[in-house]
C-alpha cells in the first residue's frame, strides 16, 4: 500500500495492491470518514486497473471497531457500490457481490491471524480456497471475533 498524503485523515489517498481473481492491480481510495473516537473510517474508489470503475459508481468500503468483552474487537466491512448500467446490474448479481465477499473473508480472515498472533499477512496461496472461513465459522455464520455484511440485493453491496 502507498499513502500519498500525510496525515492520513478525511482527504488523504492511498494506493492499494490486489487480486481480483487472476488479475493483479490497483486501487486508488480516497478516505471520506476518518473517526478515532467511533473508530469507523470509509473510502471510495477514485481510480482502478480492473476497470471496475466503468461498472460501478460509488464505490467504497466502511470498516468499523467495536471493543466487545474479554479483550475481543468486532471488525465490520462493509462495501458498497452502484451498478452503472443493466450489464453492470447483471455482472454485479452473477459475479462482482460473490467476488467482493470472498475477498473480503479472505482479508479479514488475515486481520484476525494479525490480531490474534502478530504474525505478517499470509500470501493468498497459502489462505486455502477461496470459500475458506475462520475455523469453526461458516461463509454464512460469521464469529463473534469478526463479521462480514453482505448486502441483500444486488444494488447495493453495504453499509447496512
Amino acid at each position: 500500500m502507498q499513502v500519498h498524503d500525510q496525515p492520513e485523515g478525511v482527504g488523504s489517498r492511498r494506493t492499494v495492491e490486489a487480486k481480483l481473481g487472476r488479475k493483479q492491480g490497483t486501487f486508488t481510495e480516497r478516505r471520506i470518514i476518518h473517526d478515532e473516537t467511533a473508530r469507523v473510517m470509509a473510502f471510495v474508489i477514485e481510480a482502478d486497473t480492473f476497470g471496475l470503475g466503468k461498472l460501478l459508481a460509488h464505490t467504497g468500503s466502511l470498516m468499523r471497531l467495536e471493543p466487545l468483552d474479554n479483550g475481543r474487537t468486532r471488525l465490520t466491512w462493509s462495501f458498497f457500490h452502484e451498478p452503472r448500467n443493466a450489464v453492470a446490474r447483471l455482472m454485479n448479481r452473477l459475479m462482482i457481490l460473490r467476488q467482493q465477499r470472498r475477498n473480503r473473508l479472505r482479508a479479514l480472515e488475515s486481520f484476525k491471524s494479525y490480531a490474534e498472533t502478530g504474525a505478517a499477512r499470509r500470501p493468498p496461496a497459502e489462505l486455502g480456497p477461496v470459500e475458506a472461513a475462520p475455523a469453526g465459522t461458516t461463509m454464512d455464520e460469521p464469529s463473534p471475533a469478526w463479521e462480514d455484511r453482505t448486502a441483500p440485493h444486488a444494488n447495493h453491496s453495504g453499509p447496512q
